[in-house]
């Protein structure tokens, strides 16, 4: 009877200890799971912050050309202003000729809608910011957790 009952008692640890190492084993294969989830959204994080970056370059060097553009069409303007004074010396013929500078000029469209890509462009600017501020957080988040 005692010899049972100590039979009965040492299989019931074993049972516990059986359940124990399964139940420390499943805690492992979660622990490594979330590792490997961890390291791929680290690797995806540090994708979109070179993608971002990229875009930061381009949206630098539109800049660039949208000054280039403004340049011209503030140039633009000056010759069209130029002509406008040498038409006027040459008298009402020239006009006849060459007709009314009415409208908008071509410099000044040029200019107004470089003064709008502009904005936008900043606009791209400060959101590409903001998404690389909240990009480094994430990434800073994701090396903390992976450890």
């Amino acid at each position: 009877m005692i010899a049972d009952q100590a039979v009965n008692r040492a299989q019931e640890v074993t049972d516990i200890a059986q359940r124990t190492a399964q139940t420390s084993h499943n805690g492992q294969r979660a622990v490594q799971e979330t590792m490997a989830s961890m390291g791929r959204i680290k690797g995806k994080v540090e994708d979109i912050a070179e993608n971002i970056l990229a875009l930061s370059a381009q949206t630098q060097q539109i800049g660039q050309i949208i000054t280039t553009v403004n340049d011209l069409a503030t140039q633009s303007n000056m010759l069209a202003l130029n002509a406008a004074v040498e038409a006027a010396r040459a008298g009402s013929r020239a006009r006849v000729c060459c007709g009314g500078a009415g409208g908008t000029q071509p410099g000044e469209q040029s200019r107004q809608a470089t003064a709008q890509v502009r904005t936008i462009l900043e606009e791209i600017q400060r959101a590409t910011n903001a998404t690389v501020m909240a990009t480094e957080e994430g990434s800073k988040g994701v090396e903390e957790g992976y450890g």
